[in-house]
């Protein structure tokens, strides 16, 4: 990198924890332009990785290059070229979680790279100061459908059961609200759930917290033990059709430890990185769904 792109640098811009991460971990990056760099009217994709950085200007290695229809005019950033920059990349917070997350944000190339053939073979890129950043799914989203013959129970509580005795009670209540409203659940994942349910319900509903009761069974004749789930609402779930709130998006905070749980019983705060045991289930139960029989709620 030569003292001309360095001058373009800025000392200590928000982006540039960001691309010292994908330095260090040699995170592919996908660069998107309107135009080829050979001057072809077709778009390119090109993807390549960070070699060096200084402040938010980069030598991004190229490692491969396709041509991609477009209907879109060329990019400029300040007179130069630009081009549509996003990856992925793995955040570590502080209290142990990981966070997948992507990010996005418009590059100037600043000089392109040639070999002794003449072919690009790296790219100088001013990023942005900040890049725009979106939370990936953590977990395998499973979508739900009535080859699914599993047992769901609901109900909303505002204090998580600390006993056998108020954790009866709840699913009590889970067998009585099967039968007063109509509830399915969307789709499933490790870290929450999709819910649908009446309208009356989902406006009621939305301040409390929700306790869930899952079995999937018995799962090709072997015994599988159930789940006991806090979730808390994320968002509302919109009719396509009326655009009318018909449900929730739940994420789960705490699961009950079965293996622990005795007269006082024990919660496992999940909210950071979801059910490990769900995580292992839900494939297995995808896979070998026609061998799933009901069972009722029992503890």
């Amino acid at each position: 990198m030569d003292k001309k792109s360095l001058s373009h640098s800025l000392f200590r811009p928000a982006s540039l924890p960001i691309l010292e991460q994908t330095l260090s971990s040699r995170t592919k990056l996908i660069v998107t332009l309107s135009h080829g760099l050979d001057g072809h009217s077709l778009a390119e994709k090109i993807t390549g990785h960070i070699s060096s950085l200084s402040g938010n200007v980069a030598h991004l290695a190229i490692d491969s290059r396709k041509l991609i229809p477009t209907t879109h005019p060329a990019k400029f950033l300040q007179g130069m070229v630009a081009g549509d920059v996003s990856f992925n990349l793995t955040q570590h917070l502080p209290n142990g979680s990981i966070s997948p997350m992507s990010y996005m944000g418009e590059a100037a190339i600043l000089e392109i790279i040639r070999d002794r053939d003449g072919n690009p073979a790296g790219l100088i890129l001013r990023f942005p100061l900040e890049l725009n950043a979106r939370r990936l799914r953590r977990d395998t989203r499973y979508e739900w459908n009535k080859k699914i013959p599993a047992t769901l129970g609901i109900d909303f509580v505002y204090k998580i059961p600390e006993t056998r005795s108020e954790l009866k009670s709840i699913l009590y209540h889970c067998t009585e609200n099967s039968r007063l409203f109509s509830f399915s659940p969307l789709n499933i994942s490790a870290g929450g759930m999709c819910l649908l349910l009446p309208p009356h319900v989902t406006k009621t509903a939305a301040a409390a917290n929700f306790f869930l009761f899952l079995s999937f069974g018995h799962v090709s004749g072997k015994g599988a033990s159930p789940f006991f789930l806090i979730g808390k609402k994320l968002g509302f779930h919109y009719d396509p059709k009326s655009n009318e709130a018909n449900g929730l998006r739940l994420q789960f905070t705490h699961e009950l430890d079965l293996r622990k749980s005795s007269g006082v019983i024990c919660w496992e705060d999940i909210e950071s990185n979801g059910s490990r045991l769900l995580r292992n289930t839900l494939p297995f139960v995808w896979q070998t769904r026609s061998d799933c029989q009901q069972i009722p709620p029992a503890i």
